[in-house]
């Protein structure tokens, strides 16, 4: 079965990076690479703690290796956060990893930081992934990992919806 990785802030702080490095150093995990973020599909047949292990062992940098079935993200990526209404210029859709299973929120949808001036809503969560939307306001931008990871006392990363049908893509058989 197929894992979707996930590396929690390779992005920020300088950091030396190269993704497709990694895919090169580590080919018995068959990696696939999608974009500079650290966002990979591992299409051999290690498990979680395997793939976090080498991966880890591999970066030059302490990160949070996320892993989750791919199965789970492409169940996520079936129900639209925004339920097919169009969205508002600047909205984007995201899922959030979390490192763990999320507990059930009170109620959805979860407005943040308030229903007016909303910035990020969690529509729904399934295990270890919460989805939603997200815009911004002003000069600075509320990121939804920030929210769930306050809400639910858990470390979590977010990729923006595209993201994970690009990972998912390569995931299908190749004709």
């Amino acid at each position: 079965m197929a894992s979707v990785v996930l590396l929690r802030g390779v992005n920020v702080g300088g950091k030396t990076f190269r993704p497709t490095e990694l895919v090169k150093r580590l080919a018995h995990l068959k990696l696939a690479s999608v974009g500079a973020a650290g966002t990979f599909l591992a299409r051999g047949s290690a498990g979680a703690e395997e793939i976090r292990r080498a991966i880890g062992a591999e970066l030059p940098f302490d990160a949070d290796v996320i892993v989750v079935p791919a199965t789970s993200i492409d169940r996520a990526l079936r129900v639209d956060p925004l339920e097919g209404k169009a969205a508002e210029a600047g909205v984007r859709r995201f899922l959030t990893v979390a490192a763990s299973r999320l507990p059930k929120p009170p109620q959805l949808p979860l407005l943040f930081p308030e229903k007016t001036k909303w910035e990020v809503v969690v529509t729904a969560i399934d295990g270890p992934v919460a989805a939603g939307y997200s815009r911004r306001i002003g000069e600075r931008i509320l990121y939804p990992n920030t929210v769930v990871e306050k809400q639910f006392s858990v470390r979590s990363t977010t990729r923006w919806w595209e993201t994970f049908e690009a990972v998912l893509a390569l995931a299908k058989p190749q004709d």
